[in-house]
């Protein structure tokens, strides 16, 4: 039987090495979309993201569009700079036709249009002219980088190529993955008795013994740290990773800036890693992220964080610091802990679990064990896990892993790539992973109303 044929479309980005262009490439990494990081701009491409502050001529960008090309652009307001601003400033007017070529601006009115007009959308296609619409200032793709962004984004894409072929987030056959994470940082504790917390905290895992739960602990507790495992040594769902804590850092609204912290002091909290099982995980102290952190990380060679100051997305993503773009992973969490406030009930929990796992993405949210001596977070949690998790999980279409199996299962599908729609795997190792555990990948077809699964 022959095999049909299929044209892959061939993306290019252009390099500018700023904060737009990791906006735009964390995208496509996130998505394992491929593409191709390029100076200048070739008639071969089928769509160039031009991120602001490029060094592209009005000619270059004039002469691509005249062949037939699409372009999606960052709005460029600065007027000295060469962006599509410049475009216009030299006479180009609304809807003015580029030969065959077609421009999208990516922003948030022209994404919402798109996701809501059916009719509208419909009418947009390559080939046909120009698109100029409504820019929304200071939001780009890099700004507010959530699953909305990244939606709306794969919606223009979609218009651009057609059906995106990529590979799933999570273990074929889940759709969605919740991690619980617990804060086992005593210094801001200092009020509560450690036992205590260390006893309420093992009475939630024995009672949800199949949700797995990663504790953060600061080694400079080292009695407390052996009384832990002392008593996870009878539970198989507990594992161990480090929380960097130093008591010129306060939490809350004492919050200190890490800069208070030299880089060889954030060397000890790593070289004081504990880790108990796979990956080491670092939670940076009051979940901050900066130089120092992501530089000590990669000499220690530890390459996944966990710091909910950088939760600007729901699934793993790559850290970049000053415009540096550094090998390590952020496991963002939630955008608010389990907290004893009025409005943060059960309901508002639940609500926004229910959207990440509807969206196939990651929920992990975290407390610190004193809410377990507080009978009214107490209860919110054992509600949260036991009425929603553990709901969720009996469909067969939640995945509850260990933060070290998550790190490990994005580390491996990070070495995955797409060629003409083959998977291909960067190592044997690679290889071996998928296809000897039951951590199986799959391929799906993303499109704007529905995901099909290929493989």
């Amino acid at each position: 039987m022959l095999k049909k044929l299929l044209k892959y479309p061939k993306i290019a980005l252009i390099n500018t090495k700023n904060a737009d262009f990791f906006g735009y490439k964390l995208v496509l990494d996130q998505e394992k979309i491929p593409y191709f990081i390029v100076d200048n701009i070739k008639t071969e491409f089928d769509a160039v993201i031009l991120p602001k502050e490029n060094t592209l001529t009005i000619t270059n960008i004039v002469e691509y569009l005249k062949g037939g090309g699409t372009v999606i652009s960052s709005w460029d307001f600065l007027e000295h700079q060469k962006g599509f601003s410049s475009i216009i400033n030299a006479g180009v007017s609304s809807f003015t036709p580029f030969g065959d070529g077609v421009i999208y601006y990516f922003n948030k009115n022209f994404g919402e249009e798109i996701l809501r007009t059916k009719s509208y959308s419909s009418s947009v296609s390559r080939n046909i002219f120009s698109q100029w619409l409504i820019h929304s200032f200071g939001h780009t793709i890099n700004n507010n980088n959530k699953r909305q962004d990244r939606t709306i984004f794969k919606n223009i894409l979609y218009r651009l190529v057609g059906p995106l072929t990529q590979i799933g987030y999570w273990p074929d056959p889940y759709q969605a993955c919740f991690c619980q994470r617990i804060d086992a940082d005593f210094p801001i504790s200092k009020f509560y008795s450690k036992d205590k917390m260390i006893t309420e905290m093992f009475k939630i895992v024995n009672e949800f013994d199949s949700v797995n739960f990663t504790i953060f602990l600061n080694h400079t507790f080292p009695k407390q740290i052996e009384k832990m495992k002392f008593l996870a040594s009878s539970h198989n769902n507990v594992e161990f990773q480090s929380h960097g804590c130093d008591d010129k850092i306060k939490h809350k609204d004492y919050c200190y800036s890490l800069d208070l912290l030299t880089k060889e002091e954030i060397e000890n909290m790593l070289i004081g890693t504990v880790a108990t099982k796979g990956y080491k995980i670092f939670a940076p102290p009051c979940e901050q992220v900066n130089e120092n952190v992501l530089q000590s990380c990669s000499d220690l060679n530890i390459k996944y964080i966990s710091a909910g100051g950088l939760a600007k997305d729901d699934i793993p993503k790559k850290c970049f610091y000053k415009d540096k773009e550094y090998n390590i992973f952020n496991i963002p969490t939630s955008e608010k802990e389990f907290l004893d406030e009025p409005d943060a009930n059960e309901a508002y929990y639940s609500n926004l679990f229910h959207n990440t796992v509807r969206d196939g993405s990651l929920f992990c949210i975290y407390f610190h064990p004193e809410l377990l001596l507080k009978p009214g977070p107490k209860k919110i949690i054992s509600k949260f896990l036991y009425y929603h998790v553990l709901e969720e999980k009996r469909t067969g279409k939640l995945w509850t892993p260990f933060m070290s199996e998550l790190a490990e299962w994005w580390f491996m599908r990070d070495n995955t790539f797409l060629i003409n729609g083959n998977l291909v795997y960067k190592d044997e190792r690679t290889e071996r992973f998928f296809l000897e555990s039951n951590k199986k990948l799959s391929v799906i077809k993303w499109y704007p109303d529905h995901i099909k699964k290929v493989i």
